[in-house]
């Protein structure tokens, strides 16, 4: 949000809506940040848009819209970079540097920091702020976090790291970004994912990915398709930005529109020894649906050696749902010799249909 003094400046600030105060609040309360002092914060009043300077002076009523000053929680250069609505009536105040959390009350005079709380990451940009079921995700400038209450005690609230293991994959694409405020993220409720977009110029933009494992541990992916710049989350369906318009996520279930073709790299296989050269023998594919997979081989050097072509067939159904994808193997001859191997994958289903690659195997002669 963007507001005007109606002089030549202005001020870029930030809103959340924290929906669940107690009664007479009716539905919730608009909260600001970042204007007119990047220090203060601070609601709307809950009736007719009314805004702090609108009151009457010396008015006692606790509906009242009013600021709150954390200047005095904050460093020197410290400010505030960011809004989120935490839980059911928690508001979280982000900073470069900290998060607090405050529990709000339908009384301004009510308002206080919830003492159970700490969280010493800030974050660098507020359009990264999303509730994700009872977390509340964000980037700072060292990786993506989740305010989280013990999941052991049920009192204390703090951060969690999720991106350990890509550290410095994330530093570097929030290297690239110039203002760290445009990384734009959101969370895709019906797949459970949450999307980090880092828009590099007007044209080129990359994306992470983060899902969750079956006993809840952070998992990664990263992609460039259609260099999105940003999405939202709306009516069940996720909306993507890019420089050539807005596009709607098809579904796997979902028979209207275009099947993109999908690419994909792995990393070099070694397959034991960092020196010694191995001699495949076939390529083994799991896969399900109706459609083509391309497989490029190239060795350490990028010198391509082996391209295989997988024909998938699914003669069970209608090749819209896949099925047994884990007991549908496709097996090719793979006569390659190599140190280090890798195989980049090119995808395309039939139209109207739904292709899945599960997993691969090289087999290998012993020497």
């Amino acid at each position: 949000m963007t507001v005007s003094n109606g002089s030549a400046t202005s001020r870029t600030g930030w809103t959340v809506f924290v929906r669940r105060l107690p009664v007479r609040y009716s539905g919730g309360c608009l909260f600001l940040a970042g204007f007119p002092d990047p220090r203060e914060s601070g609601p709307a009043g809950s009736s007719d848009d009314i805004w702090p300077d609108d009151e009457e002076p010396g008015s006692t009523n606790v509906l009242r819209a009013a600021f709150f000053d954390i200047g005095n929680l904050l460093g020197t250069a410290d400010k505030v970079t960011g809004l989120g609505a935490f839980e059911q009536n928690k508001l979280a105040v982000f900073t470069s540097d900290k998060c607090f959390i405050y529990n709000m009350d339908a009384s301004v005079d009510l308002w206080q920091i919830d003492d159970r709380s700490s969280v010493n990451v800030g974050c660098v940009s507020h359009n990264s702020i999303c509730q994700a079921d009872g977390d509340l995700l964000f980037c700072s400038r060292t990786g993506v976090h989740a305010v989280r209450r013990s999941r052991e005690n049920g009192i204390m609230v703090s951060q969690v790291t999720m991106s350990e293991r890509i550290r410095t994959l994330y530093r570097e694409y929030l290297n690239k970004v110039p203002n760290p405020q445009d990384i734009n993220a959101v969370w895709d409720a019906d797949n459970m994912r949450y999307h980090i977009y880092f828009p590099q110029t007007d044209d080129i933009a990359h994306r992470l990915s983060l899902s969750f494992g079956p006993e809840g541990e952070p998992q990664w992916s990263t992609g460039n398709f259609l260099n999105s710049r940003c999405a939202d989350f709306l009516a069940g369906s996720l909306v993507i930005g890019t420089p050539g318009g807005t596009f709607d996520v098809r579904k796997p279930e979902e028979t209207v529109g275009l099947t993109p073709t999908c690419t994909f790299a792995t990393p070099l296989l070694w397959q034991g020894s960092l020196s010694e050269p191995k001699q495949a023998h076939s390529l083994i594919l799991q896969a399900s649906g109706s459609g083509r997979v391309v497989v490029d081989a190239y060795d350490q050097q990028k010198n391509k050696l082996h391209a295989l072509t997988f024909d998938i067939k699914d003669d069970d159904n209608d090749g819209r749902t896949p099925v047994k994808s884990l007991y549908e193997q496709y097996e090719l001859q793979f006569p390659v010799r190599y140190i280090g191997l890798q195989l980049r994958f090119t995808i395309t289903s039939d139209e109207g249909g739904l292709l899945r690659v599960v997993g691969f195997a090289v087999t290998t002669r012993q020497s």
